[in-house]
């Protein structure tokens, strides 16, 4: 089960607050830097098949226009935007690089430049994180299987 938020805008820092020297500065699209990201952070995406898998959903997401991936300083996160607004989705930051505001700060950088509402589903225990970044709790996504 999931929870669903979203956020006007997100702006709860200046661009790179709370971020450690040594941080890299420049946005990214790149999708090598993503599916490396998302593979250190996520223990299912560890295997060479399934960074493949990651890998080519992305590069296609990204040509066809239907979304967007950015990474700042070991953080990553995929934007599908919407004549409504956007979906935020694939946050993750580097286990070793948590704590340091590395995924505020990219954040920030995304939202910046969102027209209308962005939401995202996120694990219960991110609420804390999510709050601080401007996002408010819009309901809980407990999908059952169809049919029932």
């Amino acid at each position: 089960n999931k929870l669903a938020f979203a956020a006007a805008k997100a702006v709860t820092e200046k661009p790179g607050e709370n971020v450690r020297p040594g941080a890299a500065d420049s946005l990214s699209h790149s999708v090598a830097d993503a599916v490396r990201v998302l593979a250190a952070a996520s223990p299912g995406c560890g295997g060479r098949e399934a960074q493949e898998r990651i890998y080519w959903e992305l590069s296609l997401m990204q040509r066809r226009g239907c979304g967007e991936v950015f990474t700042l300083g070991g953080s990553t996160a995929c934007l599908f935007r919407t004549p409504y607004g956007a979906l935020l989705e694939n946050v993750a930051t580097e286990p070793a690089l948590r704590g340091q505001g590395r995924a505020s700060r990219l954040l920030n950088e995304i939202l910046r430049d969102c027209e209308g509402p962005v939401c995202l589903l996120c694990d219960p225990a991110l609420e804390g994180f999510y709050a601080r970044a401007g996002f408010r709790r819009a309901g809980f996504a407990g999908l059952e299987p169809a049919g029932k």
